[in-house]
């Protein structure tokens, strides 16, 4: 025999309202899964934000290190320069102070007679200035070496040596030994100002 109307009804009723709870459960469960997913992606995408900004900025921070060092090895180096250029205008100023000193005829003296070594011996020209040539005459008589000094005032200290041609001539004077040495004396005058104060 049938189930009467109003069984039936109510049995329609409650498997509607139990698939309708299903539903709303299902749909709030897929909310909360969407919200969750949404958070993990906003937060994903906030650090991948912070960690962009982060590496920008340790990226800037490095460029101005590097920078910040290059200037300060530039000025450095400016300021040896500088310092270096100080000392040889020092030193040249003290070189034309020396045609009055004891034993520059000595020194110029043993200088021509190296330089003599590097031109044909058969007339040779030693030209000096005055003062200079009467220093160093008689040291050159005291070696032993036979050869003319003239005077020529327009010679720095020191001595230019030549062949009797001119094709040769040597460059004995101070200014230019310290031209020549300068590059070697630079690096021990920069490590002597790079030196610690005791």
């Amino acid at each position: 025999m049938p189930a009467p109307a109003g069984a039936l009804l109510e049995q329609l009723t409650r498997d509607a309202a139990a698939t309708a709870a299903a539903r709303v459960t299902d749909a709030r469960a897929e909310c909360t899964r969407l919200r969750e997913d949404a958070s993990r992606a906003h937060a994903a995408q906030l650090a991948e934000a912070i960690a962009a900004r982060e590496a920008e900025a340790a990226g800037a921070l490095d460029r101005a290190r590097s920078d910040t060092a290059q200037r300060v090895r530039l000025d450095t180096l400016l300021a040896r320069d500088a310092a270096l250029d100080r000392i040889f205008a020092a030193a040249a100023t003290q070189l034309r102070a020396l045609d009055d000193h004891p034993a520059l005829g000595d020194v110029v003296g043993r200088a021509i007679v190296e330089a003599l070594g590097c031109v044909p011996e058969d007339g040779a020209i030693v030209r000096c200035a005055p003062r200079v040539a009467e220093a160093v005459r008689p040291v050159l008589a005291a070696l032993g070496v036979t050869v003319a000094v003239t005077d020529d005032a327009a010679v720095p200290l020191g001595a230019y040596i030549s062949s009797a041609d001119g094709t040769i001539v040597v460059d004995a004077t101070f200014a230019r030994r310290l031209d020549r040495d300068r590059r070697a004396l630079a690096i021990v005058v920069a490590h002597r100002l790079e030196a610690p104060s005791t």
